[in-house]
């Protein structure tokens, strides 16, 4: 059940829903915010789980690395089990972030229960970073988190090294089975590392896919080009559709071998080898050649249509060229110039040759047969 009970929101550009940095200079305010229905409430249950979730909040919110005794046994699998939270809260750092308790809601052995990270600066509201359902459980006597998706039912396959999980209506056929291990054996190859161990969750759409991690609302303008998270901690991909995959998994290597990568090679290298919507690079380069038809090139983010994102685009061309003419050794220097804007010029200079002043007239030549 998606509860909306905010009106003023900010809207912010997010770095992109792979977003490995969890870290944040953003400040909690102690104050747990608790909606009257909820505070007046004399079940003693209610009551301990109040002070269980402002522990929680206390303490987890501000070590994003944090794992304690609060997680249930179902989240053994998890080495950050509010990793989506937490990357979602590492965008905000410049403001205070006070939680409000929503609600709490019983169900059979279990209760659901919502939390709302709302946004201040200088003691004003400025809007809601995001909305979250967790699961409080109890095991041997004491009250336990659980990730949300843990108590939903899903199809199981267990293929060679992908754990599958996919929605009651989805299932996969031999073909695409074996398309999913290729893909990642390719990788391994590519990479020149051990292949991948993962879980993989396959949605209907990115709606259930939201709903099913527990996410009932996030301000993210790029909502739109996204149908898929990476989740880099705990080695697990969730997707709104298969085709998503091929590009996810790419960054579940690249942010092992690479976690300083600039975010446009990073995200270009996915586009390249694994695609982006449905649509390989060919089409994402012709949309970029229209592009800078009438524009030039700038460092900034901007999106081309409802199909493509410019900086992917750029990435792609860029790691493209390298792999034409270094290959692999290319890229592997690329991936490691550093993840600001004097890195990205300085890999293209080095590499390419490419410099502010010859960049688009570059780009434009290179795009002439796509």
């Amino acid at each position: 059940m998606k509860i909306y009970i905010f009106t003023s929101f900010l809207l912010f550009q997010l770095f992109g829903i792979c977003q490995d940095n969890i870290k944040t200079n953003a400040s909690y305010i102690d104050d747990f915010l608790v909606g009257e229905t909820i505070y007046n409430n004399e079940d003693t249950g209610v009551v301990k789980i109040i002070n269980f979730l402002k522990n929680y909040t206390k303490y987890a919110l501000k070590d994003p690395y944090y794992k304690s005794n609060y997680w249930s046994t179902k989240a053994k699998s998890y080495s950050i089990p509010d990793y989506f939270l937490k990357s979602e809260l590492a965008e905000y750092s410049s403001f205070d972030i006070q939680t409000n308790l929503v609600y709490i809601h019983k169900r059979d052995s279990f209760w659901v229960t919502q939390l709302a990270y709302q946004l201040y600066k200088n003691n004003s509201f400025k809007g809601t970073a995001c909305v979250y359902n967790y699961i409080v459980t109890i095991e041997n006597g004491n009250l336990k988190l659980c990730p949300y998706i843990e108590f939903l039912n899903f199809n199981l396959n267990k293929n060679k090294n992908i754990t599958i999980y996919t929605s009651k209506n989805i299932v996969l056929n031999d073909n695409q089975l074996d398309s999913l291990n290729n893909y990642n054996k390719y990788l391994s190859d590519f990479f020149k590392l051990p292949i991948k161990k993962f879980d993989c969750y396959i949605f209907n759409n990115f709606s259930e896919l939201n709903a099913s991690i527990g996410l009932d609302l996030h301000i993210n303008p790029n909502i739109v080009f996204n149908n898929a998270y990476s989740d880099f901690y705990n080695n697990k991909l969730y997707l709104s559709s298969l085709d998503s995959y091929f590009h996810e998994l790419t960054h579940l290597y690249t942010n092992q071998q690479y976690p300083n990568r600039h975010y446009w090679f990073d995200e270009g290298l996915a586009l390249m080898l694994g695609g982006s919507n449905a649509k390989n690079i060919n089409y994402h380069l012709s949309q970029l050649k229209k592009h800078l038809t009438t524009n030039t090139f700038t460092y900034s983010s901007q999106y081309i249509n409802e199909t493509t994102n410019y900086k992917v685009d750029v990435g792609a061309l860029i790691c493209l060229k390298v792999y034409e003419k270094y290959g692999f050794k290319g890229i592997n220097r690329l991936l490691k110039y550093g993840n600001n804007e004097f890195a990205f010029f300085a890999a293209i200079s080095d590499e390419l040759g490419i410099n502010k002043d010859n960049i688009t007239e570059y780009l434009r030549k290179v795009l002439e047969k796509y």
